[in-house]
């Protein structure tokens, strides 16, 4: 991933941490990732930096970042959602 693409995903990261969500584009995604199609390696790659963030939340716990998928749009939070989906089960296949 390209220094300008990482800091465009630490910003995005940083809204999901301060406002509880953030969206990035299917376009981004491929672009940043330097992909022509969505694969399980993104969204590991994409936890695995969520998580070297080291974000916690309420008793010190880690706090998992959630994902959803509309209309060319991902949406990521933190939180509880019933519709949203922890990106490690995306970076599972």
């Amino acid at each position: 991933m390209e220094r300008r693409h990482l800091d465009a995903l630490n910003t995005r990261f940083d809204e999901v941490a301060d406002k509880g969500f953030s969206t990035i584009t299917w376009s981004e995604v491929m672009r940043w990732w330097d992909r022509k199609r969505e694969t399980a390696s993104i969204w590991l790659d994409l936890q695995e930096r969520w998580e070297d963030r080291d974000f916690r939340g309420d008793k010190n716990k880690k706090i998992p970042l959630l994902i959803n998928h509309q209309r060319g749009v991902y949406t990521l939070l933190w939180g509880e959602a019933d519709w949203f989906v922890p990106v490690s089960e995306w970076a599972a296949g």
